[in-house]
């Protein structure tokens, strides 16, 4: 959606409200999928105050981020849905935030791409690709700054 112009969304409003019958054809089984990462800052932020007051990241409800991430996405300049009528409409079902990952979330990453070479067994592999992927915030270090992106060249290294 940073690629997209502000105010293009608004074209698939037909098609996302209510009626769902454009041009003769029913819509209604339709699913749009946008991806954005707008709205990255309240799902880091809210990721890291959960982390702080001691909660898993699991433990973060989407319905604590909802509304916050509609407002972000609805106010960023850089991202397709500023100003967008379907945002304050309400027709976009759900926001899906992904969460940033933790080390655990890394070394079953590098697990999965072990077992995919064939060498499941490898559990000190996985653990190593863990400490050695860099993570944020520098002081406490919870979520890895790059996801699972570098695990395949994490895995080749320690192999």
């Amino acid at each position: 959606m940073e690629n997209m112009p502000p105010g293009l969304i608004d074209v698939l409003e037909p098609f996302l409200g209510p009626s769902h019958v454009v041009f003769q054809t029913n819509y209604r089984k339709a699913i749009y999928v946008f991806i954005s990462t707008a709205g990255q800052e309240v799902i880091n932020k809210a990721a890291l105050e959960s982390r702080q007051k001691g909660r898993d990241r699991e433990e973060i409800k989407l319905k604590e981020l909802e509304k916050d991430i509609a407002e972000a996405v609805f106010n960023n300049e850089n991202s397709g849905f500023y100003q967008s009528r379907i945002i304050p409409e309400n027709l976009i079902t759900s926001f899906v935030p992904f969460l940033p990952l933790c080390r655990r979330h890394i070394e079953r990453c590098a697990q999965r791409e072990l077992c995919q070479r064939g060498e499941c067994q490898r559990t000190d592999v996985a653990e190593a690709v863990g400490g050695a992927v860099s993570y944020k915030p520098e002081n406490g270090q919870y979520f890895s700054s790059t996801g699972c992106k570098l695990v395949p060249a994490k895995v080749n290294l320690f192999l």
